[in-house]
């Protein structure tokens, strides 16, 4: 109500001067009030801003040569993620998994899977559906390969699990 008055009380101002000013009929009055109103109305409310623990919503769990086995700190990280799925409202979980191109191709994808399955347990675990996971292993596939040794050899950053979620 505060707000309202205040309003009339500007715009009645604002006739004044421009009745002072110049000639003023009843539409140039209307007008100048419609202008004062729309000119002062409430400004919307901004964005809620992002949560800190939700402007990063991927993580990355690595692991040993031929292993799908997770350690402690590997599970640190996959429980922080699950509880970023539930506290920043997201709808699904994308689990890649990939492995080095030491061994054999077909070995490689499998051993990639196993590690995307591996994540994706301790997700269910925490509470996250398989329906709301995407669970997959690339293997040794050239587009998810980090850059080779500068010796040429494999770069062990390639045996991993790439957590997003959305």
């Amino acid at each position: 109500m505060k707000l309202k008055s205040s309003l009339m009380i500007a715009a009645s101002a604002f006739v004044l001067v421009a009745c002072a000013e110049q000639e003023v009929t009843e539409d140039t009055a209307e007008e100048a009030v419609e202008t004062v109103v729309e000119e002062t109305a409430p400004v919307a409310a901004a964005e809620p801003e992002i949560p800190l623990a939700c402007r990063d919503l991927d993580d990355i769990v690595y692991f040993a040569t031929d292993e799908v086995a997770l350690d402690a700190f590997d599970l640190n990280t996959i429980r922080t993620m699950s509880g970023k799925f539930f506290e920043c409202d997201a709808s699904s979980a994308d689990i890649m998994g990939t492995a080095s191109r030491l061994g054999e191709t077909g070995y490689n994808q499998t051993l990639s899977e196993n590690r995307a399955n591996e994540v994706a347990a301790v997700f269910r675990g925490e509470g996250i559906a398989d329906s709301s996971m995407t669970v997959y292993g690339v293997g040794e596939d050239p587009e998810f390969q980090q850059i080779s040794q500068p010796d040429g050899s494999d770069n062990p950053l390639n045996r991993r699990v790439v957590i997003t979620l959305e």
